[in-house]
């Protein structure tokens, strides 16, 4: 055990390192892009759609919400005392599928099996909205579930001909 990840990452040192892949979750409408690293979405395609930009030079390419330069979402949390972020951790991903539903399970890992925290992500068939859930479990004691804190920051690609146009169809739904 490194001494110096163990102080800095405290019950979370076994996930402070890993190998950062993309593991992607799409159906017919929509790609997702998810990051080991810090378990999120780092990129988000409409296939069925393309910017304005694209369209008058007739490329097939599909419409970017964002990417990974435009986007950055974690938790931010204590654990016995010491301010972590997901966004520092690496998540090990699961893929599943069940009934028409796909589900990517990014989950980051402590010295005990029964405490993570893990990123559920649902998608349907035929649809545009994934589903996302958080799952902290058994990390009460360390005080995990007493300080979480969602960030969510991102700059929307340009997609529409006039930013006056785009602002009026562009809105956040949680």
């Amino acid at each position: 055990i490194d001494l110096k990840r163990k102080k800095k990452f405290d019950v979370f040192y076994p996930s402070a390192t890993g190998k950062k892949d993309i593991v992607v979750l799409e159906n017919e409408k929509i790609r997702l892009s998810i990051s080991t690293k810090g378990g999120n979405i780092v990129a988000a395609e409409l296939k069925e759609f393309k910017t304005y930009a694209d369209y008058i030079q007739n490329r097939e390419k599909a419409l970017m919400l964002f990417d990974s330069d435009s986007s950055t979402m974690g938790l931010s949390f204590f654990v016995n005392d010491k301010d972590l972020s997901t966004r520092q951790l690496y998540f090990e991903p699961t893929i599943t599928e069940k009934t028409g539903v796909k589900v990517v399970s990014m989950r980051a890992k402590t010295d005990d099996s029964k405490k993570y925290i893990e990123f559920v992500y649902s998608l349907s068939e035929d649809s545009y909205t994934a589903d996302f859930d958080i799952n902290v479990m058994g990390l009460r004691k360390e005080g995990v579930t007493e300080s979480i804190e969602f960030n969510w920051r991102t700059r929307l690609l340009a997609t529409e001909k006039l930013i006056t146009s785009e602002r009026m169809v562009s809105s956040v739904f949680y």
